[in-house]
């Protein structure tokens, strides 16, 4: 086993950047992972770089977001996951940042805002003989909303995932959007045709397994 790893993303090369959220993006493999379905953008000025999935596109009218926003997201036929890139057998996912946004495409919409959501971490084990382990679930409160969360960041949540011998790990995401932040969401986003419900990511910290 490796020791720990911290993933921050700010060392990929330009062409690895994504330039508005369109997760057309590939940075793989990176520090031993393998992100399938991943991109990474740049967040400026105070959060640096970030990785990104698209849960689902808006691309109505955004007067009654709350009509448009799904309660929940299903699994993707190819979800979001983090597998290890050869040599590595395995990886144990110790953390990550994350957080929720939605993001005005059309017309690209300066800055992003925040909704509450509920990230579940599915672990597909390395190798048959070891016990199944549970889905890991952290919950994010955006900070618009009321009792803000302790934060390591600007706008992120710790999420401690512990999980061990992973083959894969996948990640869906529920959004959770109060009357309060539809009105907040609904006001940022007035006169735009598209938007992006976005789960972002920061800090992965793992170790490997060769």
């Amino acid at each position: 086993m490796s020791g720990t790893i911290t993933a921050t993303f700010e060392d990929l090369d330009p062409p690895n950047i994504d330039d508005g959220n369109t997760g057309l993006t590939s940075f793989s493999p990176y520090l031993g992972l393998n992100y399938q379905r991943f991109s990474a953008i740049d967040v400026q000025p105070e959060e640096g770089r970030v990785i990104f999935y698209t849960l689902s596109r808006i691309t109505s009218a955004v007067g009654s977001l709350i009509d448009l926003l799904p309660t929940s997201i299903p699994l993707p036929v190819t979800p979001p996951a983090i597998l290890p890139a050869a040599p590595a057998k395995s990886f144990d996912l110790d953390s990550f940042d994350f957080g929720c946004v939605v993001r005005g495409l059309a017309p690209m919409v300066d800055g992003v805002i925040g909704f509450d959501c509920e990230i579940q971490i599915i672990p597909i084990r390395a190798y048959p003989s070891d016990p199944q382990q549970a889905t890991k679930t952290c919950t994010y409160t955006a900070p618009t909303s009321t009792g803000s969360p302790e934060t390591t960041g600007a706008h992120y949540k710790r999420c401690n995932v512990g999980l061990k011998s992973l083959k894969e790990a996948r990640f869906l995401t529920t959004p959770i959007i109060s009357e309060e932040q539809c009105k907040v969401i609904g006001g940022v986003l007035d006169g735009v045709t598209e938007a992006a419900l976005v789960t972002a990511m920061d800090n992965v910290t793992y170790s490997l397994e060769c």
